[in-house]
């Protein structure tokens, strides 16, 4: 028995080696899975700080994204005005081109509306001339308007007494024994 006791003894000794031999790598292999795991922490501590910054930066994406869309459709609208942009410019120089045959005409009539605007002053002193005489010939046609009505009247007070019975037109008629006819009027009226 000695025999087998001493094997027994040899197998536990062996179990017991396997044993501490399958705890050692345990713990070795625990010990560097601890070490990775806190090396990866530390590199997702990391990468959570970095991720922080990037979805600050993919909001910039967004953004961007819906800048890309606005200028597509100014562009999509701005296509039209790309040929009204041509029309536009040929119009522009047209206008140009016109405007300098314009413009030697346009330094005439400048020159000529400054020699009338230096002749200005003299024109209106003579217009207010002008106004001073015709107000009194005004005054004057007045006057000989009253004098043309004085007169009207008096001829017709010298008519009504010449028409008239008492007449100088019936006396003389009636001197000379004839019927006084003039036109269609038979004097005395």
């Amino acid at each position: 028995m000695t025999s087998r006791k001493v094997s027994e003894i040899g197998q536990a000794g062996i179990a017991l080696i396997i044993v501490i031999a399958w705890a050692l790598t345990a713990v070795v292999m625990l010990t560097r899975t601890l070490v990775s795991a806190q090396a990866i922490d530390h590199k997702v501590d990391s990468i959570t700080n970095s991720l922080g910054e990037v979805h600050d930066e993919t909001a910039l994406v967004a953004e961007l994204q819906k800048t890309e869309k606005t200028s597509a459709a100014i562009l999509t609208a701005a296509k039209p005005l790309t040929g009204m942009l041509g029309h536009v410019d040929e119009v522009a120089k047209n206008i140009d081109v016109t405007a300098k045959s314009i413009n030697p005409n346009a330094k005439a009539i400048n020159a000529t509306v400054i020699s009338i605007n230096g002749q200005v002053p003299q024109i209106l002193s003579t217009a207010r001339s002008i106004e001073g005489t015709l107000s009194t010939i005004t005054g004057q046609a007045t006057a000989i308007k009253n004098s043309v009505n004085g007169i009207k009247g008096d001829s017709a007070e010298i008519q009504r007494n010449t028409s008239s019975v008492d007449g100088i037109r019936n006396h003389t008629c009636g001197l000379i024994s004839t019927e006084c006819v003039r036109g269609n009027f038979t004097y005395p009226f």
